[in-house]
């Protein structure tokens, strides 16, 4: 997957709003994301999918999850508190 070219000078800005939508998102989530892509790049993609479905189910009976769910029906923006 190759990005998008941006301009040096544009670099710090795009940075920053890729750390904003990332920083919005599910803290847990967020949190597994990391960990399978540390699992991926220190011991291969395959450890990593091994991990993956245990991980998807710990986070599917998070109170995260469910907030997630609820704002995608009330068409809202999620509160995610971490639990």
């Amino acid at each position: 997957m190759q990005g998008k070219q941006i301009d040096p000078d544009q670099v710090l800005s795009r940075a920053l709003e890729l750390a904003n939508t990332i920083a919005a998102q599910a803290p847990l989530g967020v949190a597994a994301t990391l960990r399978s892509a540390r699992i991926g790049v220190e011991e291969g993609q395959q450890a990593a999918f091994q991990h993956l479905v245990p991980e998807i189910h710990k986070l599917m009976v998070t109170e995260d999850a469910r907030e997630g769910v609820m704002s995608f029906m009330q068409r809202r923006a999620a509160q995610f508190k971490g639990r």
